[in-house]
């Protein structure tokens, strides 16, 4: 199992991206802020409902919230959460991930700025592992430092992030998916 990122290309992505990006987007623009919009449960639309009954299928906990983020420039080093941290995340590119990396490091001095997330200086951070993000659905680390680096400006990067009731760890979700493959 690999400790911070599990690709799951078996789960279908072209038709939630043109949901999202044709769909979902436009009729709630509304609601997204600058870099990102939060989408309570109620948000869920019919076909973000039917993902969720394939995620049962691996056993994943329903949907808490999900975010759509828009990235234009690089982000800073992070984990995910405010007030406590959000331990992984299921993510779809959305846009813009050509040429993109996502960055994991580990933490050399823990020192945390905290304000819509918990963000660390360069200096108190070594880095770890990088990998290339995919089309395809990703579940993510979120709760050790990590960002997104070489994001083009003129393209942002959108990303749509999903959270699960019970803040369940990266290891317990990748433990599921591992599952469900053995069973396959």
């Amino acid at each position: 199992m690999n400790n911070y990122f599990s690709v799951l290309p078996e789960i279908e992505s072209n038709s939630y991206r043109d949901h999202l990006l044709n769909e979902f987007i436009p009729e709630y623009s509304s609601h997204l802020k600058k870099t990102y919009g939060y989408f309570a449960q109620e948000h869920l639309t019919p076909k973000l409902l039917e993902l969720q009954e394939v995620l049962f299928q691996y056993d994943f906990p329903p949907i808490e919230y999900f975010l759509v983020f828009r990235h234009a420039v690089d982000q800073s080093i992070h984990i995910d959460g405010r007030s406590f941290v959000r331990y992984a995340s299921l993510n779809l590119v959305l846009d813009g991930y050509e040429g993109t990396r996502m960055n994991y490091y580990d933490i050399i001095n823990d020192i945390r700025n905290r304000a819509d997330a918990q963000y660390f200086s360069s200096t108190n951070v070594r880095f770890r592992e990088s990998f290339d993000p995919s089309p395809n659905w990703t579940l993510v680390n979120s709760g050790v430092p990590h960002n997104i680096v070489g994001i083009n400006p003129l393209i942002p990067r959108k990303t749509l992030g999903i959270r699960f009731i019970g803040n369940p760890t990266y290891e317990e979700l990748a433990l599921k998916v591992q599952k469900k493959w053995a069973a396959e």
